[in-house]
């Protein structure tokens, strides 16, 4: 009888710890999935397993505005922190689990405002004074600086590819990307343990006021995490193994690649490829690629297979490529996207430091050629790149992008590789065509100083000194073309319709194009034949509106300096600022001005010409002038509609000025401003134009003007009035 009751106690101690153990278990896994939304990388509880987890605290965001930049006002700092957690199972023995800490600077415009020499501080409150100012000897004064904390001690750790200061503090001041802080960093616990990092970002308030970065920012996340993220591309294997692990199908989300050294992948033999790009339609890479302003030497590609994307990547998506100059030849002899650096990016994607010196060559049949980039279908920013390779295209060609079909951002980027599209019809010195009628392209602080050359065999070309053709809406700001173009239209022999832009060759559909502060001094000569039309603006070539929304054409502080010439054509119409309008336009120019010389066959005109059918065009005119000197069958100074329905056209204009003694417009209703050279080349008439800017209100003509600002005028070094900008 007691071995029975025995065995029945044994029996329910033996179920009620079982059931213990279930509910623990099962207690441990709902905690672990219903736990705050900031831990990530869980690994659950269970009765054999240990726990181990991880935590953020949020981003670190500065921003640097005047009021924290005044003397005596202190630091402006931020911090996060990030926590390790090890909770042991229920084993004797202890344990011990291994993880990496990294900080991502996600984005930072700061940049050095004061530096030393012999003890002295030089400090510049704006780019120009920097500009302007020999560095030579000169060292940067940190200003952005970091330091990492673990468990309340400083943590010593040396942070590769940022400068270490004396006082265990990293220099951050133009950073940018992922930074290993701590790789494999042990845990151990017998229990219950937390390892916390805390990261603080200072930008420090020195001696002077820094106005340079006012408006700047910085903005950064601590990441903990067992897997790693952070690799190194030492040699040419190493980045080919990349490439062939990205085609066959792992797109390395998440991860950043950093290379270490400089990489040569000569030799190549003629006609035959020498590097596999990283990247296709079907496997995209989607990482993040750091040069480290490194260099990849004598990249060659030759392809025949068509629909192919190449460049040193081929096709990236959500991904972002930086720091890094590529030399070589990239040839496509078949239907194919090719940029120097990226064939095609997608999603959301970050281009910056770039540097290419691929010559890229687009044949018979293939598609969008760029320099950096062949073709952009995402939003995407370009910063701070540079084209020095020779662009051959034979479709949509441009010295930064071929193609742009989303929203395109394109900051202080320059072309100085020659531009030819020897076959087909669009070329431009940053951007051939853009032609998503619900995106947008931005540019700002950009400049093309490259030659476009344009021999084509088909009609109905456009060519412009930053874009070709946009068939959406456009903001060019502080941008200018120094590049000539040049076309040859005697080898196609129909009718074709051939536009021409200083800045931009024709805006076509709705969608509004603002351009301030930008200019042309880029000549433009065109041979044409019996067959083709030619117009050529030194801002726009053509504005084409699509007859229902019309579109519309902001220009703001802006000039033309080129000189353009036609030789034949069935139509020539040249104007200093826009060639044609037409189909329901409406254009606003203020205090801008032309004076570039136009020869050549048909109509020659100082500002702008109407060709529209369509009465609803609106043009606006406020401190315009024209100096240029014209030489055409029929020259105007101003203004010419050339329709009747143009006639029509509502026309309110306030102080334009044209040379006295010659045609301002043949419209007998208006009457613009003569004034002689002499006139014109004095500082009373510099006093002139800056009042008539209070009779500007950019507010009142579109809200989309409100944060624009009408520039002064000042005296130029030919003593003729100028854009104080």
């Amino acid at each position: 009888m007691k071995n029975k009751k025995r065995e029945i106690i044994l029996l329910i101690i033996g179920i009620l710890g079982l059931v213990s153990l279930m509910v623990g278990a099962t207690y441990a896994f709902f905690k672990a999935q219903t736990g705050p939304a900031a831990i990530s990388d869980i690994t659950t509880t269970t009765a054999t397993t240990d726990n181990f987890t991880f935590s953020t605290d949020g981003e670190i965001i500065l921003n640097i505005s005047n009021e924290n930049l005044a003397n005596g006002q202190g630091n402006v700092q931020d911090s996060s922190i990030a926590k390790a957690r090890l909770i042991a199972n229920n084993k004797t023995n202890t344990t011990t689990k291994q993880y990496n800490v990294y900080f991502l600077i996600e984005e930072n415009d700061i940049e050095y405002s004061s530096y030393t020499k012999d003890g002295t501080t030089q400090s510049f409150k704006t780019s120009k004074e920097k500009e302007d100012f020999d560095l030579t000897g000169y060292e940067p004064v940190p200003e952005m600086v970091m330091s990492v904390r673990k468990n309340n001690e400083v943590y010593n750790s040396d942070i590769k590819r940022i400068n270490k200061l004396s006082d265990n503090t990293y220099d951050i001041t133009e950073e940018e990307g992922l930074y290993l802080i701590g790789e494999n960093v042990p845990i151990t616990s017998t229990k219950d343990v937390t390892d916390t990092w805390e990261v603080i970002i200072t930008y420090k308030n020195l001696s002077t006021n820094q106005q340079l970065n006012v408006g700047h920012s910085l903005k950064g996340k601590i990441i903990i995490t067992s897997e790693k993220l952070l690799y190194e591309i030492n040699n040419d294997d190493e980045l080919r193994q990349l490439s062939s692990e990205v085609n066959g199908g792992d797109s390395k989300e998440g991860k950043y690649y950093v290379l270490t050294n400089n990489i040569d992948l000569g030799p190549y033999e003629e006609g035959v490829s020498n590097f596999t790009s990283i990247g296709t339609d079907t496997n995209r890479f989607k990482g993040n690629f750091n040069g480290d302003n490194h260099t990849i030497s004598n990249l060659y590609i030759y392809n025949t297979i068509t629909s192919a994307m190449l460049g040193l990547f081929g096709y990236v998506t959500d991904a972002s490529v930086s720091n890094l100059k590529v030399t070589g030849n990239v040839t496509s002899k078949v239907t194919a996207v090719a940029g120097g650096i990226i064939g095609s990016i997608s999603g959301t994607g970050n281009i910056s430091n770039l540097i290419n010196k691929v010559n890229v060559t687009s044949e018979v049949s293939s598609w969008d050629a760029g320099g950096v980039v062949g073709a952009n279908y995402g939003t995407v920013i370009i910063q701070n790149c540079r084209n020095y390779g020779n662009i051959e295209g034979s479709n949509n060609t441009g010295g930064i992008v071929g193609y742009n079909n989303a929203n395109l951002t394109i900051e202080n980027s320059v072309n100085n590789g020659e531009i030819n599209n020897q076959i087909g019809v669009i070329v431009g010195g940053l951007v051939g065509l853009s032609n998503s009628s619900t995106g947008n392209v931005k540019i700002t602080n950009s400049y093309n100083e490259g030659t476009i050359v344009q021999n084509s065999t088909k009609g109905n070309t456009r060519a412009g000194g930053l874009i070709a053709q946009i068939n959406g809406s456009a903001f060019i700001e502080n941008s200018y073309n120094n590049g000539n173009i040049e076309s040859d239209l005697r080898l196609y022999s129909a009718n074709s319709q051939n536009m021409y832009g200083g800045l931009i060759g024709r805006k076509e559909n709705s969608g509004k194009v603002i351009i301030n502060k930008s200019y042309n001094k880029g000549n433009i000569e065109v041979i044409g034949n019996s067959y083709t039309a030619v117009y050529i603006g030194g801002i726009i070539g053509d504005l084409y509106g699509d007859n229902k929304n019309g579109t519309a054409a902001y220009i703001i502080n802006s000039y033309n300096l080129g000189n353009f010439t036609n030789a034949s054509g069935r139509t020539s119409r040249k104007s200093g600022i826009i060639g044609e309008i037409y189909l329901s336009s409406s254009v606003w120019v203020l205090n801008s001005y032309n004076k570039g010389n136009i020869t050549g066959t048909d109509i020659g005109l100082g500002i702008l010409l109407d060709n529209s059918n369509d009465a609803v065009n609106n043009m606006y005119l406020n401190n315009v002038f024209n100096l240029g000197n014209l030489n055409c069958p029929i020259n105007l100074q101003i203004y010419r509609p050339v329709s009747l329905a143009a006639g029509q056209a509502n026309l309110d204009y306030k102080n334009v000025y044209y040379i006295k003694g010659l045609n301002a417009t043949n419209r007998t209703d208006l009457v613009f401003t003569p004034k002689t050279i002499d006139q014109m080349k004095a500082q009373l008439f510099v006093d002139e134009l800056n009042n008539n800017i209070k009779s500007i209100h950019l507010e009142e003509i579109d809200p989309i003007l409100k944060d624009y600002t009408l520039v002064n005028w000042k005296l130029g070094d030919d003593s003729y009035p100028t854009l104080d900008f």
